[in-house]
């Protein structure tokens, strides 16, 4: 046999294969689409679909009107416990402070208060402030503390203070002294603050390691004071 006829053999060969082939996959497509139009689509009655769209927009309405409510509640919150402090703005950071004395009976508290500055950003001034007068019979003078104990209900955080951020005052007749810090509160002390203001007893102690020291026990007052300035700042936390 020839080569060419060899040849010419078995491309009819080759051509009647792809022939088959192209055959079997176009019945095979051809039923598939046949089975995926002959099954159901479902499609709700009009009636149905109406209630659907009905059921949808109330749940809507009703997660917005909750949100709407919880927003009105945080912002009354918030409202309340400010109607309780004094307000001040100094160079465009907000106060807000309860009513302190300069010269309250001698010893030492605590007296944290809330700032705010333009952007919404809320810390908590953490204020301790000593008091000393000439006829104390504590006698204990300058103390320079460098430490803070803060007990709520026996539990104790120690605040190590550094003492460059001390501020000293002697009054011009030396009947009188003050030592105050004012400091930023870290997460610790705010805690400690959140225990105080939960706490049913309360107490401070502001000493210079090694030397002289000042015990204070906060009263009923003193620990609702200091529970609402944190909770303002935790509601003021929030909206940041």
């Amino acid at each position: 046999m020839k080569r060419s006829h060899i040849v010419g053999i078995a491309f009819a060969v080759y051509l009647f294969f792809l022939v088959i082939g192209g055959t079997v996959c176009y019945v095979l497509h051809t039923h598939q689409e046949a089975e995926r139009e002959a099954m159901p689509s479902y499609a709700a009655p009009p009636g149905q679909q109406e209630e659907m769209k009905k059921t949808s927009k109330a749940q809507e309405d009703s997660s917005r009107h909750e949100s709407e409510r919880k927003e009105a509640e945080h912002e009354k919150q918030i409202d309340a416990l400010k109607a309780t402090m004094h307000e001040k703005v100094i160079d465009g950071v907000t106060y807000y402070t309860h009513d302190y004395d300069d010269a309250p009976t001698p010893g030492v508290y605590l007296r944290p208060f809330v700032a705010v500055d333009g952007y919404g950003n809320a810390v908590i001034k953490h204020d301790i402030y000593y008091y000393y007068t000439l006829d104390d019979p504590a006698r204990t003078d300058w103390i320079f503390g460098d430490h803070l104990d803060i007990t709520a209900d026996g539990v104790t955080m120690t605040e190590l203070l550094d003492t460059k951020k001390l501020h000293k005052k002697l009054a011009q007749n030396v009947e009188y002294l003050s030592e105050h810090y004012v400091l930023n509160a870290d997460a610790e002390v705010v805690q400690a603050l959140r225990n105080v203001g939960n706490a049913a007893a309360a107490s401070i102690r502001y000493y210079k390691l090694g030397g002289k020291e000042r015990c204070h026990e906060l009263s009923a007052e003193e620990r609702r004071r200091i529970h609402d300035m944190v909770a303002l700042y935790d509601l003021l936390k929030e909206d940041e």
